[in-house]
């Protein structure tokens, strides 16, 4: 894990690089923003509102989930069966879309950029994560007896088998994918501005 005291050379120029502006008639205009900086890569703002208005929350929230899915993407990208296909990179654009719905204004270019670095995440999940989950047929019937208990309106265990071992696999994959990203979040060196959001 890197010593906390090590920061990458780019961090010596946060204080030029923080605020980018353009002069227009007099008046200054903050154009672009630099809110955090993952080891030598930095997060900008105008991604963080994107992903903020797509998903419907906060600026501070849309910024850490960018750094986890910049620190997932940068991971995945290191795996070269895991790098998204065209057709792959479009189907999650076509996703990210419908669910952009209640966010016209959001640039084509913003949403091609966040459904390439999905798709391949999800692809590197599948392919490194996915395998590893194992669920106890015993773990399901448990589930099945939590939930219905000995009602008598329980539907048959066999019938509803797979919904309970798709729930499991659920619950299993989340906890790989929130380890995983705190390992990259150890390893990394994570330099916020405090005044993102502003």
């Amino acid at each position: 894990m890197p010593s906390e005291r090590r920061r990458p050379r780019t961090l010596g120029l946060l204080p030029v690089l923080i605020a980018c502006n353009v002069v227009m008639a007099g008046e200054s205009r903050t154009i672009e923003r630099i809110v955090a900086v993952v080891d030598d890569q930095p997060v900008f703002l105008s991604e963080a509102r994107s992903l903020a208005r797509l998903h419907a929350v906060d600026e501070k929230v849309a910024v850490e989930a960018l750094i986890d899915e910049l620190l997932m993407y940068r991971e995945a990208l290191r795996f070269p069966p895991a790098q998204a296909a065209p057709q792959e990179a479009e189907s999650a654009l076509e996703s990210l879309t419908l669910g952009a719905a209640h966010a016209p204004d959001l640039a084509e270019s913003d949403l091609r950029r966040m459904a390439r670095r999905q798709a391949t995440i999800m692809k590197y999940i599948a392919l490194r994560l996915e395998p590893q989950i194992r669920v106890d047929p015993e773990e399901i019937r448990r589930l099945w007896e939590e939930e219905y208990g000995k009602s008598a309106d329980a539907p048959p265990f066999d019938s509803v088998f797979e919904h309970f071992e798709g729930r499991l696999r659920k619950r299993e994959m989340d906890g790989k994918v929130e380890a995983w990203v705190r390992t990259l979040r150890s390893e990394a060196r994570i330099r916020r501005n405090e005044t993102a959001g502003e």
